[in-house]
């Protein structure tokens, strides 16, 4: 019983780690797209765009 219930939480413990990685993952897309995009706006009002 007891190794079934440490390999369950070593299971646990991943796929909060998975959890975390994805989010952090998704956190740092985010980050790179705004920035992205703030700076095509940025180009496009220097070039008289808008």
């Amino acid at each position: 019983m007891p190794i079934e219930e440490s390999i369950r939480e070593m299971e646990g413990k991943i796929s909060l780690l998975d959890n975390r990685k994805f989010i952090g993952l998704a956190g740092l897309i985010g980050v790179y797209a705004i920035a992205y995009l703030s700076f095509l706006t940025h180009l496009i009002i220097q070039s008289g765009g808008f």
